[in-house]
């Protein structure tokens, strides 16, 4: 409701439905995980109403920190940022005893990452399951897609903590586990300019960008993983290598020239991945080794983006044949296949093919993302296996960026989502928090902490001049005091009637008070003068000028 005022002031208030006593309940369940967040103007505001409201709350004991939290929520959002994570029932040492990120907004485009096998773990998701209705429903859909073409529930997978060893269950699992995931992040109000796959994680990038259908994407990954399958046994396998992919290249030349190995996939800088004959690849990782150079065998029993793929090639192609489209989201994909953005149709059969096949091109696309303004990476994955690489090329191109993580190894419960949604949030993506505090409302929590700061121009105050040396600021100080003995002391001199000399000391007293009062005055004025300058010559002025003239006079020069 608004009041308008003729003389200017206006008012306004705003009426709202106070919420069931039921919602307001929620308060006492202590084992509720709460988002703290703070926005301020400036580091030492931010630290100074850190402390405030910790003080608050302890003095508040019947507050609650989910309305406290709601009415955080609701503020003007600064960019130096904090987020506390803490127990609804925490009353007392909320920054001590609480979870903290802390952080400043970066501008820039936002692009969820998708990496490729390797991020699993047994059990990843459970915690998920149990804290977000986005991950269940959207993992439930995906196990309808997925069943019929896989023979397995992932959802049971999931909750049941099976086992993730073959890779036609775990790339299936995977896959269902990132799209869920992205639903998480959407749910809380992040959403993605841009999206990327390394490998298997371009199905769900696909996804999730709505360039493929969810049954399209599902028909995908169980395609690919169950053709992966059939390459166990045949020796192949994968190492990872922490050397510039020009420096690996030459390594292979070198001293591997014959021996099949191949680049498989550029992650990074310094981040390559090498595919081929696993007792080959275990001489390249010893040989690594003894230069000093970090490198490991990657956990799999094929060699993927290698010739080896070559064997499922056709069969690949054709059971893709037919893929349709899905309905796009504002998101691009961009390809690490072909290195540039995904159109409408480039998605076939024999795509896929090349996904599987070629070289893994993600430094390059890295590259090019933050060449072109993206500064904002979230990788959407059970564990973060990418984020270092992504770090190395921000670094590498001397930019600011952040990079966040969804959930852990062993750790995807509450407080780590709402850590992970804090990161980003303090860094300047849009999270809403409202959606995640069920049964908050208003309350009085300590205001902004305004950090007092004065504009005026200060400076030293202007020194009065003192006369002379030691002696004669002495005489001065007597002539003031009007002491007739010490001034007559001091000159030399015999006076026989003081009363001539005190007249005069009073008038040169007189005399050097209102000189000092008018030299200080003086250092507080300052005095513009305009003097006419004479021109010899006339001066032409360039360009078009408009002239104002008293009327009757247009015309005269």
């Amino acid at each position: 409701m608004s009041s308008f005022g003729i003389s200017g002031t206006n008012a306004h208030v705003i009426l709202e439905h106070v919420p069931d006593e039921a919602v307001l309940a929620t308060e006492s369940k202590n084992d509720v995980q709460v988002p703290l967040t703070l926005a301020l103007r400036g580091e030492a505001a931010l630290r100074a109403q850190e402390h405030r409201l910790s003080a608050w709350l302890a003095g508040q004991p019947d507050a609650g920190l989910v309305n406290a939290a709601w009415t955080l929520a609701s503020r003007s959002q600064w960019e130096h940022r904090s987020v506390v994570v803490a127990h609804a029932g925490m009353k007392s040492d909320v920054l001590d005893r609480g979870a903290v990120v802390r952080g400043q907004v970066i501008p820039g485009r936002t692009v969820f990452v998708f990496p490729g096998q390797g991020s699993q773990w047994v059990g990843m998701g459970r915690g998920l399951w149990d804290v977000s209705d986005a991950f269940r429903e959207r993992l439930v859909e995906c196990d309808r897609a997925l069943a019929p073409l896989v023979g397995f529930s992932v959802v049971e997978v999931v909750r049941a903590g099976l086992g993730l060893e073959r890779v036609e269950v775990v790339q299936p699992v995977l896959f269902a586990v990132m799209v869920a995931l992205a639903d998480v992040w959407a749910d809380a109000g992040v959403v993605p300019d841009v999206v990327v796959g390394h490998s298997q994680g371009e199905v769900a990038a696909a996804c999730v960008a709505g360039v493929l259908s969810l049954a399209d994407a599902a028909r995908v990954v169980a395609v690919r993983s169950g053709l992966l399958a059939g390459l166990r046994g045949a020796g192949g396998g994968m190492a990872s290598v922490s050397l510039p992919v020009a420096d690996v290249e030459r390594l292979l030349a070198a001293d591997f020239g014959g021996a099949g190995l191949s680049v498989a996939a550029v992650n990074g800088p310094r981040s390559v991945v090498v595919s081929g004959a696993r007792g080959v690849l275990e001489i390249l990782v010893d040989a690594c080794g003894r230069r000093g150079v970090r490198a490991r065998l990657v956990d799999v029993d094929y060699a993927s983006h290698h010739s080896d793929v070559d064997v499922v090639g056709d069969e690949l192609v054709g059971a893709l044949e037919g893929l349709g489209h899905g309905s796009r989201s504002e998101a691009v994909m961009w390809s690490t296949v072909t290195g540039a953005v995904v159109g409408s149709g480039d998605l076939n059969g024999e795509y896929w093919l090349r996904n599987l096949r070629d070289r893994v091109c993600f430094d390059d696309v890295l590259r090019d993302l933050v060449a072109t303004g993206s500064r904002r990476f979230v990788e959407i994955s059970p564990h973060p296996v990418l984020l270092p690489a992504i770090q190395d090329r921000l670094d590498d191109a001397g930019v600011s960026g952040v990079v966040c993580e969804s959930v852990r190894r062993g750790d995807d419960g509450a407080t780590r989502l709402l850590l992970s949604l804090g990161r980003a949030w303090v860094h300047g993506m849009p999270v809403s928090w409202h959606g995640l505090l069920e049964g908050g409302r208003l309350v009085d929590v300590p205001t902004y902490p305004f950090q007092h700061e004065h504009y005026w121009l200060t400076s030293d105050p202007p020194a009065v001049a003192k006369g002379g040396d030691d002696v004669e600021q002495a005489l001065w100080d007597a002539i003031e005091r009007q002491d007739v003995d010490e001034v007559t002391a001091t000159l030399g001199i015999a006076v026989d009637d003081n009363s001539g000399l005190a007249s005069t000391l009073d008038a040169l007293s007189t005399w050097r008070r209102r000189r000092r009062e008018k030299s200080t005055a003086d250092g507080w004025r300052y005095r513009q003068t305009w003097h006419p300058v004479a021109h010899d010559q006339q001066v032409r002025l360039p360009g078009v000028w408009l002239v104002l003239v008293p009327h009757g006079r247009r015309g005269h020069q």
